[in-house]
Protein backbone atom coordinates (compact mmCIF):
# COMPACT_ATOMS: atom_id res chain seq x y z
CA UNK A 1 0.00 0.00 0.00
CA UNK A 2 0.92 3.41 -1.03
CA UNK A 3 2.56 6.30 1.92
CA UNK A 4 0.97 9.65 1.02
CA UNK A 5 2.15 12.52 3.04
CA UNK A 6 2.38 16.42 1.96
CA UNK A 7 3.55 19.76 3.49
CA UNK A 8 2.70 23.16 3.03
CA UNK A 9 5.27 24.97 0.71
CA UNK A 10 7.80 25.68 2.49
CA UNK A 11 7.75 23.70 5.23
CA UNK A 12 10.66 20.58 5.51
CA UNK A 13 9.93 17.27 4.20
CA UNK A 14 9.85 14.87 5.61
CA UNK A 15 9.98 16.77 9.42
CA UNK A 16 6.74 18.86 8.72
CA UNK A 17 5.20 16.32 6.89
CA UNK A 18 0.94 15.17 7.06
CA UNK A 19 -0.08 11.72 6.00
CA UNK A 20 -3.11 11.07 5.11
CA UNK A 21 -5.30 8.83 3.04
CA UNK A 22 -7.19 8.35 -0.36
CA UNK A 23 -8.71 6.03 -2.80
CA UNK A 24 -6.62 7.85 -5.56
CA UNK A 25 -3.28 7.07 -6.72
CA UNK A 26 -0.50 9.33 -8.65
CA UNK A 27 -2.48 8.39 -11.81
CA UNK A 28 -4.85 10.87 -10.61
CA UNK A 29 -2.94 13.78 -8.79
CA UNK A 30 -5.30 16.40 -8.57
CA UNK A 31 -7.19 14.35 -6.60
CA UNK A 32 -4.90 13.11 -4.56
CA UNK A 33 -4.26 16.71 -3.93
CA UNK A 34 -8.42 17.40 -3.17
CA UNK A 35 -7.84 14.39 -0.45
CA UNK A 36 -4.41 16.37 0.83
CA UNK A 37 -6.37 19.51 1.49
CA UNK A 38 -9.20 18.32 2.96
CA UNK A 39 -7.19 16.41 5.66
CA UNK A 40 -4.72 19.71 6.40
CA UNK A 41 -7.80 21.54 6.34
CA UNK A 42 -10.08 19.15 8.73
CA UNK A 43 -7.37 17.96 10.68
CA UNK A 44 -4.35 20.50 10.78
CA UNK A 45 -5.96 23.98 11.37
CA UNK A 46 -6.30 24.90 7.82
CA UNK A 47 -9.48 26.36 8.52
CA UNK A 48 -7.45 29.03 9.87
CA UNK A 49 -5.15 29.32 6.74
CA UNK A 50 -5.03 31.59 4.02
CA UNK A 51 -6.56 30.20 1.07
CA UNK A 52 -5.08 29.01 -1.62
CA UNK A 53 -2.24 26.81 -0.26
CA UNK A 54 0.89 25.55 -2.30
CA UNK A 55 0.97 21.54 -1.54
CA UNK A 56 3.73 19.91 -2.40
CA UNK A 57 2.55 15.94 -2.64
CA UNK A 58 4.77 12.77 -1.89
CA UNK A 59 4.07 9.20 -2.66
CA UNK A 60 6.04 6.39 -0.65
CA UNK A 61 8.67 9.35 -0.39
CA UNK A 62 9.25 11.01 -3.63
CA UNK A 63 7.60 14.07 -4.26
CA UNK A 64 4.20 13.77 -7.14
CA UNK A 65 3.97 17.45 -7.33
CA UNK A 66 3.50 20.79 -5.93
CA UNK A 67 -0.23 22.35 -6.65
CA UNK A 68 -1.80 25.03 -5.71
CA UNK A 69 -4.92 24.70 -3.89
CA UNK A 70 -8.13 26.78 -3.49
CA UNK A 71 -10.93 26.42 -1.28
CA UNK A 72 -14.11 27.63 -2.39
CA UNK A 73 -16.53 28.79 -0.54
CA UNK A 74 -20.81 28.28 -0.49
CA UNK A 75 -23.15 29.66 2.27
CA UNK A 76 -25.82 27.92 3.02
CA UNK A 77 -28.98 29.41 4.42
CA UNK A 78 -31.43 27.77 6.72
CA UNK A 79 -34.81 29.24 8.27
CA UNK A 80 -36.35 28.42 11.56
CA UNK A 81 -39.89 30.18 12.07
CA UNK A 82 -39.85 31.98 15.11
CA UNK A 83 -42.48 30.59 17.70
CA UNK A 84 -43.91 34.40 18.45
CA UNK A 85 -45.45 35.42 15.10
CA UNK A 86 -48.32 37.43 16.85
CA UNK A 87 -48.91 40.58 14.99
CA UNK A 88 -48.24 39.38 11.44
CA UNK A 89 -50.62 38.67 9.14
Amino acid sequence: MDKYEYVLSGDKYPDDAYEFESEWNEDYPARLTEDAAKDYYDNHDGWGSEWPVDLEIYINGKILSVFNVSLEYEPIFYAIKKEDNEGIK
